[in-house]
């Protein structure tokens, strides 16, 4: 039986994307917070993982983009 490592990413890590996500102008922390939830999630998910900040790369468009769509609902709920 093979064992494959999955990628475990350590406090210093997920400090590292928080840091990283704001950097790129999201400033909202429950947002960051369930970006940071699924892209743990999905790195610790692949086999053979790049390196962390080649992944986050390749994820900044879907980050942006779930970003936009909740800001519009947290706007558009403190508008009511």
């Amino acid at each position: 039986m093979e064992y494959i490592m999955k990628a475990a990413l350590n406090q210093k890590d997920i400090q590292n994307i928080d840091k990283w996500l704001k950097t790129k102008g999201i400033n909202y922390i429950d947002i960051r917070y369930e970006l940071i939830d699924h892209l743990v999630s999905e790195y610790e998910q692949i086999e053979n993982y790049p390196d962390l900040e080649s992944f986050l790369k390749e994820r900044l468009t879907w980050c942006k983009k779930v970003e936009k769509q909740k800001r519009k609902t947290i706007n558009f709920g403190m508008s009511k």
